[in-house]
């Protein structure tokens, strides 16, 4: 939709904003945060329970399409064996980031410098989140051309303002996929894209240390490359500490962290840690956790039962 009045509406909105980073307004990142909280305490429903309500309250906000597309791709990536049998959630998915890309598009037409930024950076989030899931499925062309496309407007968004520092977030993925994962490095050769390992995880870091909407994924992101990728755990260790710390009723990153220090060989740390999910677990008799491998490690899943 593309209009004036939805801008007017957007500069009048009471809003929740960070120095150089998205703006949303206090009822979206209310719902905002309830959702990556639920995401990472693996409650999955409630995580999309989160992101419906922000598009119900706000239809024309294109970050909660974003969000909830984002966690369903969060989802697949931790699960998907089970996950691949849910079609419901892929069509879900892929509708999210075509409304998320349209709504984005108001946004960016609009004249106000943050909200263009703003429309640029979900815009080219929304994009990248699809070619992370073409990624996941071995796409490996659908994923370079998403890359590419995401990549164009988180450029016009950094290019806007260089301290906008929620973008560095996806900036830096690509920056780190292009030039670490085979298919895609072959690929950005092949089209004259290249990517730089050193500078996507310095700009993932940047992130982690300056953004606002996206410090927190940014920090998972940043843990998965450090666990699974560079087998890199006393990096890893820092940033969990931090998840813990911003998500105390996490089991995953529980589960995270006591498996990093038995890697680092602190054996009472570790176990200090298992004690604590084995509690986690035990306090809500709905749950139970599965271990599951992934890659050269382990997930930890969480089912809720009804």
């Amino acid at each position: 939709m593309r209009t004036s009045i939805l801008a007017v509406l957007i500069a009048l909105a009471p809003i929740s904003s960070y120095a150089g980073g998205a703006r949303t307004s206090p009822a979206a990142q209310a719902q905002l945060d309830e959702g990556l909280t639920a995401l990472y305490s693996l409650d999955y429903a409630k995580a999309r329970r989160a992101s419906r309500k922000l598009i119900e309250l706000e239809p024309d906000n294109p970050f909660g399409y974003l969000f909830e597309a984002g966690s369903i791709w969060w989802q697949s990536s931790q699960e998907y064996g089970l996950f691949k049998d849910t079609p419901t959630l892929q069509g879900l998915f892929e509708q999210d980031i075509e409304a998320g890309v349209r709504k984005a598009e108001a946004y960016i037409d609009s004249k106000d410098k943050q909200t263009k930024m703003d429309g640029y950076f979900v815009s080219g989030m929304t994009l990248g989140t699809r070619g992370q899931w073409n990624l996941m499925k071995g796409k490996w062309f659908d994923a370079f051309f998403d890359g590419k496309k995401a990549m164009k407007h988180l450029k016009k968004c950094h290019k806007l303002d260089e301290e906008y520092e929620d973008v560095y977030l996806g900036l830096g993925v690509f920056d780190y996929q292009a030039a670490h994962l085979s298919g895609i490095a072959k690929l950005g050769g092949l089209f004259g894209l290249r990517g730089d390992e050193k500078r996507g995880l310095e700009r993932i870091q940047r992130a982690v240390d300056k953004a606002g909407f996206a410090r927190k994924q940014a920090a998972q992101m940043l843990t998965s490359i450090y666990l699974i990728d560079l087998k890199d755990d006393a990096k890893a260790l820092v940033l969990l500490k931090g998840l813990r710390k911003d998500f105390p009723g996490s089991p995953y990153f529980v589960f995270l962290e006591a498996m990093v220090l038995h890697r680092l060989g602190d054996w009472e740390g570790s176990l200090a840690g298992g004690r604590e999910l084995h509690k986690m677990v035990a306090a809500d008799q709905r749950v139970r956790c599965v271990i599951i491998p992934m890659g050269d490690g382990v997930t930890l899943v969480q089912k809720n039962e009804t």
